[in-house]
């Protein structure tokens, strides 16, 4: 199966322009689609939004470029954040220290700009930052889910190494299974293969049992929207 059919079938949602990233696959979207990714997408971990792409290789490059980022913009003072960092590149040592300059830049602008600053929250944030560096390259995205999106919020508790419901998933697609013959798991533990399986067969969005995605907490989040798309999502599935 080819990578952009694999993803076609990864949710009940249309991807357009789909572009095959190193851990990542980039598409198209807008507000609607993306509610509609965070709620639908079968093997997705989390939906990153891209708010800033440029050249540093010096931490006074990354603040620099880090403190233009309208972050008052984005969310209010009130709420939480967290900042992560991937690195891989020979002009920092650290993801720690990016993260740390990253959340030097925010802050400087929240105080800028309303006089005080944001609450940084190592667990749970209510915002989420990552901070990719390739080489000279840095992107800084908004998490628009916050826990993976393999938490699909249907259990309550959960053994020793449980199979990842993104994989179970995957590997469900993977076989080619259409959802109208006879599903059978061989080694069924938790029955995370066969719910997931059930799910793809209904056409059911995996993840409409979460009630807590990070997009709640930004400041455009659109209520009546998400509202109108999750009334979508379940006026699709199969009876």
């Amino acid at each position: 199966m080819a990578l952009s059919q694999f993803w076609q079938r990864t949710s009940s949602i249309r991807l357009t322009n789909i572009q095959i990233l190193r851990r990542a696959v980039q598409v198209d979207y807008n507000k609607s689609l993306l509610y509609k990714m965070n709620m639908a997408l079968r093997t997705a971990l989390r939906v990153l939004v891209p708010l800033a792409t440029f050249k540093a290789e010096s931490d006074k490059e990354l603040y620099d470029q880090a403190i233009e980022i309208d972050w008052p913009g984005l969310f209010d003072i009130s709420k939480t954040f967290s900042i992560h960092a991937d690195i891989k590149t020979t002009h920092f040592k650290h993801s720690n220290f990016v993260s740390l300059k990253v959340k030097d830049a925010l802050v400087d602008k929240f105080r800028a700009t309303l006089g005080e600053r944001p609450n940084v929250q190592s667990n749970n944030a209510e915002i989420e930052i990552y901070v990719l560096i390739g080489g000279d390259k840095v992107t800084i995205y908004l998490d628009s889910s916050g826990e993976s999106l393999h938490k699909r919020g249907y259990k309550k508790f959960q053994n020793k190494a449980p199979l990842s419901e993104v994989l179970a998933a995957g590997l469900v697609i993977m076989s080619g299974w259409n959802g109208e013959t006879p599903f059978v798991d061989g080694m069924c533990g938790a029955g995370t293969i066969l719910i997931e399986a059930a799910f793809l067969a209904l056409n059911k969005a995996p993840n409409l049992k979460r009630r807590n995605f990070c997009f709640s907490h930004w400041k455009d989040f659109d209520l009546k929207l998400y509202q109108a798309v999750s009334r979508e999502l379940v006026a699709n599935e199969k009876k």
